[in-house]
């Protein structure tokens, strides 16, 4: 288990979130680091897609100047 330093503002957030909802400030937690681990993995293949498409796109262009 791991130990994290949490600043005020967002602990009083997550208090009132939690009691709101009805789930542990832990569960809270851990359900919003797999959002924000989703999102930015989906960000990733998206950056890695375009690269693709990007050197795809200059493969062809060298491609057809050679023709």
């Amino acid at each position: 288990m791991s130990i994290v330093i949490i600043p005020k503002k967002i602990n009083r957030d997550l208090k009132k979130i939690s009691s709101s909802f009805g789930v542990s400030e832990s569960k809270v937690i851990t359900n919003a680091f797999l959002y924000y681990s989703k999102s930015i993995k989906n960000k990733i293949d998206l950056q890695k897609e375009l690269m693709e498409w990007d050197n795809a796109s200059n493969q062809d262009l060298i491609s057809f100047e050679k023709k």
